[in-house]
C-alpha cells in the first residue's frame, strides 16, 4: 500500500488517511479547504496511481522506472545513475509504489 504522504505528494494534495483499496481503488480522505477542516473522500484507480508515480519519478530526474512481471512477483527497477534499484511485490502497482517511495526518501 502507498503511503499517505507519497499519496499526497504524486497527487498535490493534503491526504487525512487512507481507507484502504477496493475494487481496484484506492480510497483517501483529503483536505480541500486549505486549512479550513474540511475534508472529502476521494478515490483512484491504482494502475492510475501507478502511472502517475511513474511520471513522477520521472519528472523529478529519475528517467527510466520500468515494471514487469517475473516468476510470480512483480518487480520494479530504475537506475540512478550510480546503482540499480530493484523491488519486488505481489502486484506490479505495489512495486512501483515501493520505489517511488525509495526515491522520495532518498532524492
Amino acid at each position: 500500500m502507498i503511503s499517505k504522504e507519497l499519496l499526497s505528494e504524486i497527487l498535490d494534495l493534503d491526504v487525512l488517511a487512507i481507507c484502504g483499496e477496493q475494487g481496484g481503488e484506492l480510497k483517501y480522505w483529503f483536505d480541500e479547504s486549505c486549512g479550513n477542516q474540511i475534508s472529502r473522500e476521494s478515490k483512484i484507480n491504482v494502475d492510475t496511481l501507478a502511472r502517475l508515480c511513474k511520471e513522477w519519478c520521472y519528472d523529478i530526474g529519475v528517467a527510466n522506472l520500468t515494471s514487469w512481471i517475473g516468476d510470480n512477483t512483480k518487480h520494479a527497477m530504475f537506475y540512478d545513475g550510480f546503482d540499480e534499484h530493484s523491488f519486488e511485490a505481489d502486484t506490479e502497482a505495489e512495486a512501483i509504489f515501493k520505489a517511488t517511495q525509495w526515491v522520495k526518501d532518498n532524492k
